[in-house]
């Protein structure tokens, strides 16, 4: 199942938090996805996911999709 996680890639809205201003979009992969939210949980990344914009298995396609990049 990791390697089915592993070529998954979701863009999820997102704000930074603290700081107003535009959502911005972020791409990350399934496999990855675990680390990034415990990084928004502990402070080391300050922002929210927001809502679910797009899930693929096309990395380009999410990159493009997206103004940062988590995979």
């Amino acid at each position: 199942m990791a390697a089915t996680n592993a070529r998954i890639f979701r863009v999820y809205e997102a704000e930074q938090t603290g700081r107003p201003g535009p959502r911005l979009r972020i791409s990350v992969s399934a496999a990855r996805e675990p680390l990034l939210r415990e990084d928004i949980s502990t402070g080391r990344r300050l922002l929210r996911l927001l809502r679910l914009v797009l899930e693929t298995d096309d990395k380009a396609l999410a990159e493009r999709s997206s103004s940062r990049h988590f995979a």
